[in-house]
């Protein structure tokens, strides 16, 4: 008796929430897609009964006609809408890592194996704008949902709702879709366009200027990540490979990013001026290391180590490091 109490909120609760997170692809079934009349049904419905009334207050038989053709439209009605998402396979998504405070797009992959198109499907996060479209038969499309997180280190990506309302909108039938899979959130980088002072790996917190002037030291191969500005577009002309000019002596091949060199008390102000100061390197292209409590990256340049220094801010003092 007790189960089947349970059991039966269970139910109620997936009816406004879904099952929770589940592993993609997700199948919309018959457990997973729900149907109710939309307000314009309920109103159809109540003009079908009034006109009922009155075909048999007057034995109208070309009322009574109308009536049971339109209440006829309705019931197939039902059985379009519902099946205009039954079978969907949701997910999973396409996850980059995004940065905290900024707009950002998570695509999510549908695929439709059947072999009838899906019109007017609308998705959306509960609350948010709807965005609309169709899936062609035996089709793969992206729903591309917007979002803006607030929070750093692994966040899970949000329950949306899918719905309809085709062919008449006289009902709707929705689903509940909460995948089980998390993003990567960077701190939101800072105001802040200055690089510190070049500080020297074996002084932490302490700045010191370094002296020098640019030598050229030669040309290295082109790395993922490398400032453009250093290309050797000569060398690249004629032997159809792209080499960068590297230097020796100058603040770039110096540059050490320090917890320390921070002087914000506040730590998700520390960690966001951190993640400002490691873009603003990468951009540059330049050599730098990287230091914070527990992790030490050895001076580098490329996507690969922006993206590693990116993620121990994102995760400092989270369980996930």
């Amino acid at each position: 008796m007790a189960n089947t109490s349970v059991n039966s909120r269970s139910d109620f609760k997936r009816f406004f929430v879904g099952e929770g997170p589940q592993s993609a692809p997700y199948l919309l079934n018959y457990r997973r897609v729900y149907i109710l009349p939309t307000k314009q049904g309920l109103v159809f419905s109540i003009l079908l009964f009034a006109m009922l009334i009155g075909s048999i207050n007057y034995n109208n038989n070309l009322g009574y006609i109308l009536t049971f053709l339109l209440a006829s439209v309705t019931i197939v009605s039902i059985f379009l809408t519902y099946h205009n998402l039954l079978f969907l396979n949701i997910g999973p998504a396409v996850l980059k890592p995004v940065f905290a405070g900024k707009f950002s797009v998570i695509p999510v992959q549908v695929i439709n194996h059947q072999y009838t198109s899906r019109y007017a499907v609308e998705y959306f996060w509960p609350k948010k704008k709807h965005h609309v479209c169709d899936i062609a038969a035996d089709a793969t499309i992206q729903f591309n949902l917007e979002k803006t997180f607030s929070n750093r280190g692994w966040q899970p990506v949000p329950r949306f709702v899918i719905e309809t309302t085709f062919p008449l909108g006289l009902f709707r039938a929705w689903a509940h879709v909460e995948l089980k899979q998390s993003i990567l959130v960077y701190p939101e980088p800072s105001a802040d366009t200055q690089l510190p002072q070049v500080s020297f790996g074996d002084k932490e917190g302490q700045n010191q200027q370094a002296k020098g002037n640019d030598d050229f030291d030669g040309l290295k191969k082109y790395q993922a990540g490398d400032s453009l500005y250093r290309i050797h577009w000569k060398s690249a002309a004629r032997y159809q490979t792209l080499q960068t000019k590297h230097y020796v002596g100058n603040a770039s091949d110096e540059m050490w990013i320090n917890w320390h060199d921070s002087q914000h008390a506040d730590l998700e102000k520390r960690l966001s001026q951190l993640t400002r100061w490691v873009m603003l390197a990468s951009a540059s292209g330049m050599s730098y290391g990287f230091r914070i409590p527990g992790i030490e990256y050895k001076r580098a340049s490329g996507l690969q180590h922006r993206n590693n220094c990116l993620q121990a801010l994102a995760l400092y003092g989270t369980a996930d490091v």
